[in-house]
């Protein structure tokens, strides 16, 4: 059995990513540190921990510290794209990235191929929760953000 680096290094040459960077561990301190402002044209966060106990809710990636960062690193006209299989992770990332990171929503809800989030290259799933869900016609929701010219950073959200 292949190396699963050498199987996601095949798979975005097969797809025609020549530009993906990969990166395993904590990503955090590079987000934080490493990545200069407004860099990227797209950012994944592909289904994370939900974290779905409200006691749990600073855990969510658009309520943890690392969020104005994402911001920060994002390109004017790049776009954050967010999927789940938990709808109400989704709709508060909305509410989040929109209220109080001015980023613009471009797509919300049940996941479908589009213009962003790269499904037709991957039409089985991008990650394997992506793909186990989808074999099992489980629900599954994205959100597309789109960053105008600087979004705010802000440095504490609380809803």
């Amino acid at each position: 059995m292949p190396a699963p680096r050498k199987e996601a290094r095949a798979e975005t040459t097969r797809a025609g990513l020549a530009n993906l960077a990969g990166f395993r561990g904590n990503a955090i301190a590079a987000l934080i540190c490493a990545i200069p402002d407004n860099s990227l044209e797209r950012i994944y966060i592909l289904y994370p921990c939900p974290w779905p106990k409200t006691r749990h809710r600073k855990h969510r990636w658009y309520l943890h510290p690392v969020m104005p960062h994402l911001a920060r690193i994002l390109a004017p006209q790049g776009v954050l794209i967010w999927a789940s299989d938990q709808k109400f992770y989704i709709d508060e990332a909305r509410f989040v990235c929109q209220k109080y990171y001015g980023l613009i929503p471009l797509c919300h809800g049940p996941i479908t191929p589009n213009a962003y989030n790269d499904l037709d290259r991957f039409p089985s799933g991008r990650t394997k929760f992506e793909r186990d869900f989808l074999e099992r016609s489980m629900s599954c929701y994205e959100l597309v953000v789109k960053k105008i010219e600087t979004a705010v950073t802000e440095s504490f959200v609380t809803i």
